[in-house]
């Protein structure tokens, strides 16, 4: 388990996680959601008070496209 010092370490620390596993799979994906603007266009390094971590796949529109990242994540706790 890891220990952030604040807030949006945490945050930024679960999104690194999130796209490791993301990338161990091969599969293309985007991030998406509040993280993308955050880091394209805000200098000043504000948290965007997202906890979440949304990612896209074109993978996801095949029957179980997504079954290696679910699996990955879940493995991952």
């Amino acid at each position: 388990m890891w220990i952030y010092p604040d807030k949006l370490s945490a945050c930024q620390g679960i999104l690194g996680e999130s796209v490791q596993i993301a990338r161990s799979t091969g599969l293309p994906f985007a991030v998406v959601g509040g993280w993308s603007p955050f880091y394209l266009n805000n200098p000043a390094g504000l948290h965007p008070g997202s906890k979440d971590v949304d990612l896209l796949s074109a993978e996801a529109v095949e029957v179980k496209g997504l079954e290696e990242v679910v699996r990955r994540f879940l493995a991952h706790g």
